[in-house]
């Protein structure tokens, strides 16, 4: 994102987690300039139920982030672990939406000492397989309870600043232009008031949001998610 300076904006940039800051290697980076800690995946975190322990993690992974010349790290991550063939089940800390908003929480308070948090992936996203094009169907007390309450937990007691919108879609609804799940409890009911971040080919197009959009196709669909938020 570059600066805006006429419009006030200043330029964010991000790197991937969870569970330590993500910095691409290779031929030619120099390795005393390009490291990072590699902490416990965030099952492991969250199976400590050590929440003191969690925060300084965070803290360290933000301070981390500082040092590599970003501001926002896409972490938490804070799927409900439903299905053990879940191709990233060590990214999220466990299954129960409680446990899940407390360490999600602890982790956020500490990244944001330094730096912005992303929490992910808003919501109902629990499985790979199909990951583009499922969907997600539960009725609304389902859906703030079970699916919607760990992430009510990240932004009423953590914070944060971000929330990155999942591939699936929810009760028929992509989750990046859904208006419902995005607007209405997120902002209104949740009391979010950061920023909505489309994980990276969530946003619908050819072979399901793998490849461009047609025209004029694209300006439709972007402002589609705009206006859901």
């Amino acid at each position: 994102c570059l600066n805006i300076p006429e419009l006030n904006v200043a330029a964010y940039q991000w790197q991937d987690g969870p569970h330590g800051l993500n910095l691409e290697a290779g031929v030619g980076r120099d390795p005393l300039q390009n490291y990072s800690t590699s902490f416990p995946t965030s099952v492991v975190q969250g199976a400590t139920f050590d929440l003191d322990l969690v925060w300084k993690v965070g803290e360290a992974m933000g301070d981390e982030t500082v040092a590599a010349h970003n501001s926002v790290l896409l972490a938490p991550c804070m799927n409900l672990l439903r299905n053990p063939l879940w191709g990233r089940a060590q990214e999220t800390f466990g299954e129960d939406s409680f446990h899940l908003g407390r360490v999600a929480t602890a982790l956020t308070l500490g990244l944001q000492t330094y730096i912005t948090g992303c929490a992910k992936h808003y919501m109902a996203n629990n499985i790979e397989i199909d990951r583009f094009s499922i969907n997600a169907k539960m009725d609304e007390q389902t859906m703030r309870e079970i699916y919607g309450r760990h992430f009510e937990m990240v932004i009423r007691d953590g914070g944060v600043g971000c929330i990155m919108a999942s591939y699936n879609s929810v009760n028929g609804t992509k989750s990046t232009q859904n208006k419902h799940t995005l607007t209405q409890v997120l902002r209104y009911d949740f009391g979010f008031r950061g920023f909505v971040l489309t994980d990276w080919w969530a946003m619908p197009g050819r072979n399901n949001g793998q490849g461009p959009l047609d025209e004029p196709q694209h300006s439709f669909q972007a402002g589609e998610a705009l206006h859901a938020g």
